[in-house]
């Protein structure tokens, strides 16, 4: 797989939720070679935005002229991303990263946090292509930080919902709802804040249930140059852009985890 480092241009760039907006950019290449679970290293590419790293975003969705990326606006860098309108220039490397393995388990359940849809929705994608039964878990502080009910839902998967202040769906945490589906043939995905991809990690390893991680470390380079990106697993220290960003939630210590499309540089 080939890793691609251009200058292209913005299609789109919406608004779809509260801080939260999509852009979609012309990268056929990167779209024709990804999977579900890499990500991309943006910038915007005027001279007016002075920031100097790029900012590491999960693909959100493919399509036939490039890619999506779904991120919220969380610091400096994505708050230039989201005053860029069709036709500008960014600068884009990708694809990064290892992304989800496939497996022969029946039970798919994917848990998304606070903002870390983008992976899980595209892992969704690639998973109703197969024809497989999909679960979806979606977890955030409050109704307005919830994102793709309908889109999870035209790919027919079962959705639930868990709010800390029980504005929609379940009031609680997302793992409350996780617990109550786990099956012997599940397998866990999962894209989102520390404190609930550890709380995962626990249940997973506790219930002899497999599970993998979107993990996430600031990042500067994208590539394994920098090393800036180590995590601690049971093998020694790992670089989250090169030999993640999904990793076995066995062998991680979760300590360090976040999700890839929260981070902001």
């Amino acid at each position: 797989m080939s890793i691609v480092s251009l200058v292209t241009k913005i299609i789109t760039n919406d608004l779809v939720a509260k801080n939260h907006f999509c852009m979609r950019i012309h990268v056929p290449e990167i779209s024709a070679s990804s999977v579900a679970g890499q990500f991309v290293m943006i910038k915007a590419r005027a001279q007016t935005y002075n920031h100097l790293l790029r900012i590491p975003l999960a693909i959100y969705q493919k399509h036939d002229d490039g890619v999506s990326i779904l991120y919220c606006v969380v610091g400096t860098g994505t708050e230039i991303l989201s005053k860029l309108r069709a036709g500008d220039e960014v600068e884009i490397l990708g694809p990064l990263g290892n992304g989800f393995a496939k497996t022969s388990r029946k039970n798919n359940l994917l848990i998304a946090g606070g903002c870390g849809v983008p992976p899980i929705y595209a892992l969704a994608e690639s998973l109703q292509q197969q024809q497989k039964s999909i679960t979806i878990f979606l977890g955030a502080k409050n109704k307005d930080l919830i994102t793709c009910v309908d889109e999870f839902k035209k790919l027919g998967a079962q959705v639930y919902i868990a709010t800390e202040d029980g504005s929609l769906g379940e009031k609680g945490l997302v793992t409350d709802l996780l617990i109550q589906h786990l099956t012997n043939d599940a397998i866990i995905y999962a894209s989102g804040p520390n404190v609930m991809l550890k709380a995962i990690a626990r249940i997973a390893r506790d219930k002899k249930i497999p599970a993998q991680l979107s993990m996430e470390a600031y990042m500067a380079c994208g590539i394994g140059a920098c090393r800036g990106c180590a995590i601690e697993t049971d093998e020694g220290y790992k670089m989250c852009c090169q030999d993640g960003p999904v990793f076995e939630g066995s062998g991680i210590d979760n300590g360090q985890a976040m999700s890839l499309s929260v981070v902001d540089t």
